[in-house]
């Protein structure tokens, strides 16, 4: 069995990914090697479908940054969807149930 511990940032984001296309949920990764204008934090992962918007934190064995914190609260407070999402999210259900949320069609969920 594979351990939280040994999966990597990018192998939690491309599972993410492959799961979103087969589910048809439009994504993008802003990876940190991307020089980014604005302010610093913004969430890892943007997704979207009938269903909604999604932003999601990817994080293996680290906890928030302030500057992440910030944007996870301003999401919130404007009733966007926000995940932190770890390595044991892609098992214990949480990622594929948020993008088969946003895969369905209003009123079909």
């Amino acid at each position: 069995m594979v351990e939280a511990a040994d999966v990597t940032h990018d192998e939690v984001i491309t599972q993410i990914g492959q799961l979103a296309d087969e589910l048809g949920v439009r994504w993008v990764y802003y990876p940190r090697t991307v020089q980014l204008r604005g302010h610093r934090g913004a969430p890892d992962v943007l997704l979207a479908g009938p269903g909604g918007v999604a932003f999601a934190e990817v994080k293996t064995g680290t906890g928030l940054e302030p500057d992440q914190a910030v944007w996870r609260d301003v999401l919130q407070a404007a009733g966007a969807r926000w995940h932190l999402w770890q390595p044991v999210s892609l098992w214990d259900g949480s990622v594929r149930g948020e993008l088969q949320r946003l895969a369905a069609e209003p009123g079909h969920r």
